[in-house]
Formats: C-alpha cells, sequence, structure tokens
C-alpha cells in the first residue's frame, strides 16, 4: 500500500523514483491488474501512545482514558493517534511527545497517512515523482477493489497497542518490547485491540460501500487475525521440548489458549445475573480470567469475592446500583484540613491517623490457585525480607492462571497490606455527598499529604469516614516469578529404541552364547518386553528390560587405535539420548568404570573405555584417553568408523536374551514393544534375528613371531589368550582355557592375503615352517613381507578372530 506515514520517508522515495526516471503508471497500475482482487494489508497501526503513570498526553482523568485497555481510546485511534493525525520525527520526540502534524503542503495529507484508509481507497492516485503532483493519475480506480486485512494481531505484552507490529524473541536480532512496555504479560491489550478494530470496522458507518463492485471497503469477513497456531494448545507452549519458539509464546501474537479466557467484567455480570440481580454496574472493571470455579452453592458475594482479591477491586453501591471498580486510581479528590468538619458534640475530634504494630502484619503472602498447565492446585509464596513478624496470610482462590500471575497477586496483596497499616478517621460535610467508598482522596492534614482510599461512610450528620492508606503503584500489573513447565510427556508410551549387541563376555557370570538388549524411550513405560518365536505367531516372553539404557551416537568419525595401551591420538564425540559421562581416573578405568560399545558399519562392536568426557554442548562429549579394543574386540575397528554410528553405554540396563546354548545360532522371530500394550499395538515392533554367539568365539592370539629354525625353515610362535573375563588378572603364570583343548589353525599368506597353506589343528603355540615347506610355496624364495596368520579354534563355533603377523627379512 503506498502510504508512508513519516514525510521524510515519502520524499525520500519520491527522489529515488525521480532518480529512476520510473513511470508514475508503473506505481499503481499492478493494483488495476484483472488478475488482482484485492488490496492486502498486513494491519500492524498503532492504536495507543501510553506511558506509565498520568503525566503523559492521552491520559485525561475527566473524560478518560484513565487505562490503556479502554476500548473507546483504542477505537478512536484507528481513525486517529498516531500516524493519522500526527507522527514523530525522531526517537526523542516520541520520547517527550513532541508530536509533528501530517501533512503535505498540497492539500492532501492523506497521501501521508498510514491509517488513513478512506482516502487512499476513494481517490485517484498522482504521483510525485518530483515532488510536486503529476497532473495525470495512475491506473487506480478509486474505490475498485475491497481491502482486506490479510493480518491483524497485537502481542500479549504491556503497551502492545503502542507498537503492535514487534514481538518477542531472545533469539532474534529483531526482538523488541512495544514502545515504554514493562515487558509484562498482558492479554487484555490483545484482546482489547482486537475488539476495537473488529467492532469499529464491523460498523457501516465506518466501512462504506463501493459504487464499483458490490460490498464495502473493508472486507471484515476476510479478515486474517494473527495469530491461530495449528499446533494444539497447551501441548503448545508446553512441550518446549519439541517447539523450540515455545518460550515466545508467553508475550507474542499467539490467540491459542487466549480467545477461550473471559473477561473480568463479563464474569462478574454472568455472577449476578445468575442470581437475578440487574442492579449492576461492571464498566470499571478490567482483566482476563483463563479460568473460574465456583466451587460449592454460594451467594454471588461469596462467588465474586476470590476475584476481588485476585485482581484487586471493591463493589459498592452507589444511587441503589453495586458499582465494581478496580482499585489503584490514578486520580484522587484532593482534601485540606479546611475540608473536615466536627462531628456533633465532639469538640476535640477532626483527623486521627493510626499505625498498625508490625507484629500484626504478614511477613508473607501465600496464594493457592489452580495452575494453568496442569489444573492442579499449586502454591505461590511472596515473602518480605525482614519483618518482625512471622504470620503468613493465605488466599485460597478458584481462579486458573499461571505462576507469574499467581505470584504477582500474592506480591501485591503483601505491600497492600502493609500499606493499609495506616487507617484514618475525619469527617466531612454532608456537601461532599459525591464521595462513596472506595474513592481515593489525598488529605493533606499535619503537614503531610496522605493517599487514602475511603473505606466506611457514616452519612448521620457529617460524614464520618474511615479510610485505609493506599497506593496507586502497588495495584500496577507486573509479572512475577514464572516456572518454566516441564515438558509435556505423552501419557501413552510409543516405540522403544531397541539395540540388540552380539558381545564377548564382559562377566564371568554371563552365558557366553546370549547376545545383549537395551532400550530406550521417552517416556520410560517401566519396561520393554522382548518376545520371541519360532514362527510369526505364539509368542512367549524372552526377556523384560526394566531400565532404560544409556544409547546415542558418534558425532565424529572414529579411526583406529592402539590396542591393551592407551590411545591419546583420537579422541570421540558422542551424543546420548539419555543419561550422562563423566571422566574417572586411570585405576577407576581399570577397575572396569566408563565402558562403551561403538557399532560398526558391518554390524560388529568394539568395546571401549573412555577416562576424560568433556561436555561440548547439551547431552554431548567429547571423550578422550581410550582404551581401545577391550574384550578381544579389537577386529571390529575400522578407518574410520563414521559419524552416526550407534553407542550403547555398557551397564545394567543391558540384559541377555534368554536363548539356551544350542540356540545361540539359529534364526528367531522377535517382537519388542512397552509393557501394558499388546502385541497387535502399533507401538510394538519386530524381526527376524539371528545371532553369532560371539560370546565363545575364541580372541586372536597375540605376540605373532617368525625366526629361523636354524635349518632354513622358520619357527613360528604366538602367544595364546583367553575370552574368560578370568583371564585379565595379572599375577597369573597360566590364563583359563575356556575351550576344550588348545587347537589352532595357522595360515601362510601370498602376497594378496590368501592362503598358501594351511597347517590345521596345531595344538601348541608354536609350528616349524620347514625348507620343503617354504620351496613348494614361494619357488623364488621366502618373501619379503612374510606372513602367516592364526586362529584359536572352538570345538562349537570353529576358528575365533584370527591375527595376522608380518615379517620382513633382510
Amino acid at each position: 500500500m503506498p502510504i508512508f506515514s513519516d514525510p521524510a520517508v515519502a520524499a525520500e522515495n519520491a527522489a529515488r523514483r525521480a532518480t529512476e526516471k520510473l513511470n508514475p503508471e508503473d506505481i499503481n497500475s499492478d493494483w488495476l491488474d484483472a488478475n488482482i482482487d484485492f488490496v492486502g494489508i498486513d494491519n500492524y497501526m498503532p492504536l495507543s501512545d501510553w506511558r506509565d503513570g498520568t503525566q503523559h498526553l492521552d491520559y485525561d482523568a475527566v473524560n478518560g482514558p484513565t487505562d490503556i485497555h479502554d476500548t473507546a481510546y483504542l477505537t478512536r485511534n484507528i481513525r486517529g493517534g498516531e500516524d493519522y493525525e500526527w507522527f514523530y520525527a525522531s526517537d526523542a520526540d516520541r520520547a517527550a511527545q513532541i508530536r509533528t502534524p501530517i501533512t503535505d503542503g498540497l492539500g492532501k495529507p492523506w497521501v501521508f497517512r498510514a491509517k488513513d484508509i478512506w482516502n487512499w481507497w476513494s481517490n485517484a492516485h498522482h504521483d510525485r515523482a518530483d515532488g510536486s503532483e503529476s497532473a495525470g493519475a495512475t491506473a487506480w480506480v478509486p474505490q475498485s477493489k475491497p481491502i482486506i486485512f490479510t493480518e491483524l494481531g497485537c502481542p500479549a505484552v504491556d503497551k502492545g497497542s503502542n507498537q503492535p507490529n514487534v514481538f518477542v524473541d531472545p533469539k532474534s536480532s529483531e526482538s523488541f518490547l512495544p514502545y515504554f512496555s514493562n515487558g509484562g504479560r498482558d492479554d487484555l491489550i490483545q484482546r482489547r485491540f482486537l475488539e476495537a478494530h473488529l467492532n469499529f470496522w464491523s460498523d457501516d458507518a465506518n466501512n462504506p460501500a463501493s459504487p464499483v463492485y458490490s460490498g464495502r471497503m473493508i472486507d471484515i469477513a476476510s479478515t486474517r487475525v494473527w495469530c491461530w497456531d495449528a499446533r494444539p494448545f497447551p501441548a503448545f507452549p508446553a512441550r518446549s521440548d519439541v517447539w523450540g519458539d515455545a518460550g515466545n509464546y508467553t508475550l507474542g501474537h499467539w490467540l491459542n489458549g487466549r480467545l477461550g479466557a473471559v473477561q473480568l467484567a463479563d464474569l462478574v455480570a454472568a455472577l449476578c445475573r445468575d442470581a437475578n440481580f440487574t442492579a449492576y454496574d461492571v464498566s470499571g472493571l478490567t482483566g482476563i480470567v483463563t479460568g473460574f470455579a465456583v466451587t460449592d452453592t454460594m451467594s454471588p458475594r461469596d462467588a465474586i469475592t476470590p476475584l476481588s482479591v485476585a485482581y484487586h477491586f471493591d463493589a459498592v453501591e452507589s444511587e441503589g446500583v453495586v458499582k465494581f471498580r478496580m482499585r489503584g486510581q490514578l486520580a484522587a479528590t484532593p482534601l485540606t484540613e479546611s475540608d473536615l468538619a466536627l462531628p456533633d458534640g465532639d469538640a476535640t475530634f477532626g483527623f486521627s491517623l493510626n499505625r498498625a504494630q508490625e507484629t500484626d502484619l504478614p511477613l508473607a503472602s501465600r496464594i493457592v490457585y489452580i495452575d494453568a498447565d496442569d489444573y492442579r492446585q499449586s502454591v505461590t509464596e511472596a515473602r518480605r525480607l525482614v519483618a518482625a513478624s512471622d504470620r503468613v496470610a493465605q488466599s485460597t482462590l478458584p481462579i486458573v492462571m499461571d505462576q507469574a500471575q499467581a505470584s504477582g497477586i500474592g506480591a501485591r496483596l503483601l505491600q497492600d497490606a502493609w500499606v493499609q497499616r495506616e487507617t484514618a478517621q475525619f469527617a466531612l460535610a454532608p456537601s461532599w455527598l459525591s464521595l462513596d467508598p472506595a474513592d481515593e482522596v489525598e488529605l493533606t492534614a499535619g503537614g503531610r499529604t496522605r493517599r487514602l482510599r475511603l473505606h466506611e461512610i457514616d452519612d448521620a450528620g457529617a460524614r464520618g469516614i474511615q479510610a485505609i492508606a493506599t497506593d496507586p503503584s502497588i495495584y500496577e500489573i507486573f509479572p512475577g516469578v514464572a516456572r518454566v513447565p516441564a515438558a509435556a510427556k505423552s501419557a501413552s508410551p510409543g516405540r522403544a529404541l531397541t539395540v540388540f549387541l552380539d558381545l564377548p563376555l564382559l562377566r564371568g557370570d554371563q552365558n557366553a552364547w546370549a547376545p545383549f538388549a537395551a532400550a530406550y524411550a521417552d517416556p520410560w513405560p517401566g519396561s520393554v518386553f522382548i518376545l520371541r518365536s519360532a514362527t510369526e505367531s505364539n509368542y512367549q516372553l524372552d526377556t523384560a528390560l526394566t531400565l532404560a539404557a544409556d544409547i546415542g551416537e558418534t558425532t565424529t568419525d572414529l579411526f583406529s587405535g592402539p590396542a591393551w595401551r592407551w590411545d591419546d591420538v583420537n579422541s570421540l564425540g558422542v551424543k546420548l539420548y539419555s543419561g550422562t559421562l563423566a571422566s574417572l581416573d586411570d585405576l577407576s578405568v581399570f577397575a572396569g568404570g566408563n565402558v562403551l560399545a561403538v557399532e560398526n558399519e558391518d554390524g560388529g562392536w568394539e568395546i571401549l573405555q573412555f577416562a576424560g568426557a568433556t561436555l561440548t554442548a547439551p547431552n554431548s562429549w567429547m571423550l578422550s584417553r581410550l582404551l581401545r579394543g577391550q574384550a578381544g574386540t579389537e577386529g571390529a575397528m575400522r578407518d574410520p568408523v563414521p559419524a552416526g554410528a550407534r553407542i550403547v553405554v555398557l551397564n545394567g540396563a543391558l540384559q541377555q536374551l534368554s536363548l539356551a546354548q544350542d540356540q545361540y545360532a539359529l534364526s528367531f522371530h522377535y517382537l519388542w514393544g512397552p509393557k501394558g500394550k499388546p502385541i497387535s499395538d502399533s507401538a510394538y515392533q519386530g524381526g527376524e534375528l539371528e545371532f553369532e554367539g560371539v560370546g565363545m568365539r575364541p580372541f586372536a592370539p597375540c605376540q605373532l613371531n617368525a625366526v629361523s629354525s636354524g635349518s632354513g625353515g622358520l619357527l613360528l610362535s604366538w602367544i595364546r589368550r583367553d575370552r574368560s573375563p578370568a583371564s585379565d588378572g595379572w599375577d597369573q603364570t597360566e590364563i583359563p582355557m575356556s575351550e576344550t583343548l588348545e587347537s589352532y589353525d595357522v595360515e601362510i599368506l601370498d602376497g594378496a592375503g590368501g592362503a598358501k597353506r594351511t597347517f590345521g589343528g596345531v595344538t601348541t603355540a608354536s609350528l616349524v615352517y620347514s625348507a620343503a615347506q617354504i620351496a613348494t610355496d614361494f619357488s623364488s624364495g621366502l618373501p619379503s613381507p612374510f606372513r602367516f596368520r592364526v586362529y584359536q579354534l572352538s570345538s562349537v563355533i570353529g576358528r575365533g578372530v584370527g591375527k595376522t603377523g608380518t615379517f620382513y627379512f633382510a
């Protein structure tokens, strides 16, 4: 829409158009395009210029407004106020409220009025490329197309109507509070802003009809209010673990969870009408109530009392009508000693002031309320830092609110109790009949001015007044301490991430042939059941995983490293879906701490340990000082195991499947899912799995050697290793033998790594590779390098992990 609120901006654009020699017809010709049905406006125009206190131009103690939430005030500024009658030429002018009238020098100020939709729509448009108005009009036909507010909204923040287009997002460089806002949440100003616009434009007197098309200037039925989010309330914003912008909701433009709230005036009126009481006036009430419970059969007065406590208003009978009035009136009636009267029969009484003892005042104010997040009863407390009292004032409010609102109410009640410690008694002449209870006065007497709220009035002769001290500032709405809600979790558990690990023996009490299983789910269902069947039916429970495992993935590549000694070259980045990691000293690592399994692309697992764990990001660590290839898994190293590989922390959460030894290599059908769900539920997953009995696989021998046998042959030797965890002891002269007998296969390798010759069933940890055998295998003589490979044999699964030795001869 070619309207500029700032004449300086308009002049700059006119100069640019003149420099670029734009055709005036080009500026607005697109509006007449047959493919364009309407003119769209994102309407975030300001409806107020409000400041705190009474010393600003918009405040009017006599005729109003006295509050930014005054709907009539906001409505007047749709066709008035900033960007219609005047603008601020600078930030300094805004701070001082120096308003510059909008004019163009040619008698058409509407050209520069951002709010003057009427004249823009109703008049021909003339370009001003050289600063003066061109004689010919653009192609725009006045009143030819409707205008639609493609966005209309206001943030739910203090003084949001001062600058409705801004939003608060700590992650954004464009995060701003509206002009002069204190940053507190204010759902009511959002509601009043929208009411002002929607009611104003729905009135035909404000929305002229077009003689060109059948309709009015503003197509109010097509207005798009910003914003109603498709994400369900209260999951949004409670699920901050799902949506990264959930924290912006509190002060944002969202209507979710707000349009269902009721205005305080409407609620009080409804409570009065329910009792067939009609002599009431709620026009003085402001506020939004998220929810309210009438907990028992009670009078309207009893039902309204908790609301009056929470929202700080009084009910006063005046001229036959019960008037509800907010406390904290900005204007007060001035009184002096000359206005005071002496009651009949008491020549000494004029004015008395009493001050309550500090021990009678509360140390804390406790609020019991209904939490808006989960509708549970909650408690918040405001407390003075220093006081001679230990009393706690408690208010039970059947009102739905969040903790910030409740703690703010508690703080105001506490301050109110301390301000009201001063009470006054005086009398006024009957001529002051206009004063009612709940009115506020400023009484100057005894050399001091006091702000007082009238509490009781006795009209027997002179008007006997009982009043209490007050301070309007304590009734200003300010945010209390908000509680960050715990991320709501689904009550129904979903699919569990379940990992099956075919691992070597980790402890002596484990079954060597049985694989391990680990599972993680959020929320954890209590147990994850693993069921097994030889067919695709008649599943039986195999294993129950009762603890959530610490499962994650690598965030960096992992290259091969030295086995059986510290790897201080490689480090490994990891991220856990749950759980935590910490550094340990060397002895604790040697004792079995910080054990991790890393899966390579072939499905094999390297077991490693780590001494250093440095937190690098939420749930992410960099692991250093590694012990690689533990429990005989050095063969699972790769160059590299790429980032994104599965990792599992080896702890008590892992359970072995209940396979018998003769079943370890058989294929079975498995199902796994959360406890309490039938196997037909979508939370269950399944597959056909077959394992290799890694725990029964002999380790690779170590320290391979090849030396001359003295007769032209080679003496090949190695040292046996054993898969039993008991073989780790350093004080043993001979490690245990887990196999039925000691037996090896030895392969002599050719240059391509294939087997030239195999020695099977070698029963000792050495053999002689004779000169004749060498001559047969290598006609050109013993190659350099020379390689041979050794496998220890198992009577159950055959060859274990092989070890290759490479030797160079001069």
